[in-house]
Formats: structure tokens, C-alpha cells, sequence
């Protein structure tokens, strides 16, 4: 639970889910617009506060950040059983 809680609350407070990024200091900027969060709290807010469906970019974002972290683990497995 310690490790959980070590990985996903920067990655909550880096976010959009507490504050716009229009707000907060320039270095949280530029890991919000990393982190995989950001789109997956902006796409909810999509479509279920302003009830639209336009969320492409979202999902494309965070469709390369799964495929490159499912690389990236699928390489490190590699090296950790041999």
C-alpha cells in the first residue's frame, strides 16, 4: 500500500483533479501536460460535466502512454527472467 500511495499521489497533485493548470506554478505545468492523469480527469470532465463526446485527444493520450509503458514493462520482464 506504501508503494501504491508513493507512485499515485504525485501523480494526483500533479493533475488537473484539485486545480486548473492555468493556476498552478510553471514546473507543475509541464508535468501535468506527462502525466496520464491530467486526460483521464479532463476527459471525465467531458462527459460528465460539460456532456460532450469530443474526448479524442484524450484517449489518444492516453492510449500511447499505455502502449509505451506496456513496452517498457513487457522489456524490463525480459531482462528480470533471464
Amino acid at each position: 500500500m506504501g508503494i501504491i500511495g508513493a507512485i499515485t499521489a504525485p501523480l494526483f497533485f500533479a493533475s488537473n483533479a484539485l486545480y486548473p493548470i492555468d493556476v498552478v506554478p510553471n514546473v507543475i505545468k509541464y508535468v501535468s501536460l506527462v502525466n496520464p492523469l491530467t486526460y483521464t480527469v479532463s476527459a471525465l470532465r467531458k462527459l460528465l460535466v460539460n456532456s460532450s463526446y469530443d474526448i479524442t485527444q484524450e484517449l489518444l493520450v492516453v492510449a500511447i502512454f499505455t502502449v509505451l509503458a506496456l513496452g517498457a514493462s513487457v522489456k524490463s520482464l525480459r531482462r528480470i527472467i533471464e
